[in-house]
């Protein structure tokens, strides 16, 4: 095992082995599930628990913000990622992105931060093409970042339902997303949006061309 894995990633998967104990401990013994979408119910493995699993929706929109102030035929060729980890996959993306021709994209826009940060930032200032990062912004900030963009790339690993992705469909911008967690629930493929079944670079890169 040793020789297979190095210890980092030894580590991770011992913990990662013992969350899921804990996690599916947890289940069993709770009375009620709540989740917030069916699809997300099913991403967690639930077994005989799925019987006491229920979907509660609280999610809120503020829609005099989150709108479309600029049409979409007036904006550029920007594509955009919300947040900066593993977990958004925003390494996967970059290197998805690379893969795109030149002029095909006018900017690739990265909003937000977070633990892989300078990671990112780096590998971006190797790109190809012109990468911008907003940092930490305000909330109030994020609708019109969205409204810059023509297509907005939600590339997790897992998620809930990630209400960033239906924040950018109120402003008129189609969201690319994995699908996991709750993603399926709101994006229907080909109607108001697009979904991938991993965030390997390639499947990205294929499906943002």
């Amino acid at each position: 095992l040793y020789q297979q894995f190095s210890p980092m990633t030894l580590k991770q998967r011992i913990w990662t082995l013992f969350l899921k104990s804990v996690e599916k401990m947890a289940y069993a013994t709770a009375n009620a599930i709540v989740v917030m979408s069916p699809s997300q119910a099913d991403s967690l493995e639930l077994g005989h628990a799925r019987e006491k699993t229920h979907v509660w929706n609280h999610y809120y929109f503020d829609l005099d913000q989150f709108n479309i102030d600029r049409e979409y035929d007036q904006r550029d060729v920007i594509i955009g990622h919300v947040g900066v980890s593993e977990v958004k996959g925003s390494s996967k993306f970059l290197q998805a992105i690379n893969q795109l021709d030149s002029d095909l994209i006018n900017k690739v826009l990265i909003i937000g931060d977070g633990p892989t940060f300078e990671q990112v930032r780096s590998k971006a200032s190797h790109s190809k093409h012109d990468v911008e990062f907003t940092g930490k912004i305000d909330r109030s900030e994020i609708p019109e970042q969205f409204n810059r963009m023509k297509l907005f790339v939600l590339c997790s690993e897992s998620e809930g339902v990630p209400k960033v992705a239906i924040e950018s469909m109120a402003c008129g911008t189609p969201v690319l997303a994995t699908k996991v967690g709750g993603t399926a629930d709101y994006i229907i493929h080909g109607e108001n949006g697009f979904l991938i079944p991993d965030n390997d670079p390639e499947t990205i890169a294929t499906a943002v061309e």
